[in-house]
């Protein structure tokens, strides 16, 4: 099994060398059903790799939020571990992460980078009050249910 560190820096490369990817499906999309290559072309041209806070845990998802002048949040799916259980309770939490498009939903590729720097409470970074947006990966459409609070 791959440790982490050679996990992160493989997908980095693969990133930095989206042709890779491109080639991949040249070889391999004979054998794959029209999904699949829908999917995996739709990596390759959407995903998004940057810094994000994780700035809630909700039951279906995380927010994570890409900051800047004007915010960005996403309802992020974890792939396979629910995110507090990757990255724990206490938020927000800086990571970085690669976002992806997948089956009309936002997922990130099952590796984040976190500092383990606890910010404490922000008032300013509450749900409630931050002029925020939601956007998919796949298009610039308002996602359904992005900032709903789906816990209760």
């Amino acid at each position: 099994m791959l440790d982490a560190d050679l996990k992160l820096q493989l997908r980095d490369h693969l990133l930095a060398h989206p042709e890779l990817i491109d080639a991949y499906l040249d070889k391999n999309s004979s054998q794959m059903s029209p999904g699949d290559v829908e999917t995996i072309a739709a990596w390759r041209k959407y995903f998004l790799k940057d810094r994000f806070y994780i700035v809630r845990h909700l039951k279906k998802h995380s927010i994570f939020l890409h900051g800047g002048d004007d915010p960005l949040a996403y309802g992020v799916l974890a792939p396979a571990l629910p995110t507090p259980e990757v990255i724990g309770p206490t938020l927000p939490r800086l990571v970085e992460a690669v976002l992806l498009p997948f089956k009309g939903r936002i997922v990130y590729d099952g590796l984040l980078r976190s500092w383990g720097i606890d910010y404490g409470p922000f008032p300013s970074w509450n749900h409630h009050n931050a002029p925020l947006r939601g956007r998919e990966a796949s298009g610039g459409r308002d996602p359904p249910g992005v900032l709903e609070d789906d816990a209760r």
